[in-house]
């Protein structure tokens, strides 16, 4: 049961649902979710540490090792924004720079400790949170719930695939 007592459907659209299965509509309700529940998580983010420096530092701890050109891809940032999110988090000694044992003038970026720590801390407080309102619905809203992150999942990995192909175009 969703908050206020209202059920979710969970099987088949309602015939209410079903009239408003557009993608524009779908698409503006989406957005709107979206940026609420964003608002309400950062709610729980660590001080100092806004939302492009903690992806960029995931995305690191993620990948273990990064180039500066493998973060930009990842976080769809220009070279140079990647490189002052690294300088960012360099600074605040949540990631150290390596030398890439593949070219000598390139450096890897990898996470430290601290920042380690940092993504474990937020994880789980934001997890915390975030999983006492989901104990308001019933298993099958949640079962829905997850179906929908799925969705999400790969429609992100198929926008990631292809805002990669058109940078590879726009460099050619």
């Amino acid at each position: 049961m969703a908050k206020g007592g209202q059920q979710i459907q969970t099987s088949e659209a309602s015939p209410q649902v079903r009239d408003h299965i557009e993608p524009g509509i779908v698409a503006g309700r989406l957005r709107v979710v979206m940026v609420r529940l964003g608002r309400q998580l950062r709610r729980y983010d660590s001080p100092g540490l806004g939302i492009s420096l903690y992806s960029a530092l995931a995305t690191i701890a993620r990948q273990k090792e990064i180039s500066i050109g493998e973060l930009a891809d990842c976080e769809q940032l220009p070279s140079s924004g990647a490189t002052r999110l690294a300088d960012h988090l360099e600074k605040a000694g949540l990631i150290e720079r390596k030398r890439n044992p593949n070219d000598r003038r390139g450096v890897n970026l990898v996470a430290t400790a601290a920042g380690l720590s940092v993504l474990k801390h937020h994880r789980e407080r934001g997890n915390s949170e975030l999983a006492q309102h989901l104990q308001s619905l019933s298993r099958a809203e949640l079962a829905t719930l997850l179906e929908a992150i799925q969705i999400l999942e790969t429609l992100l990995a198929d926008d990631q695939v292809v805002a990669s192909k058109q940078d590879r175009r726009s460099f050619s």
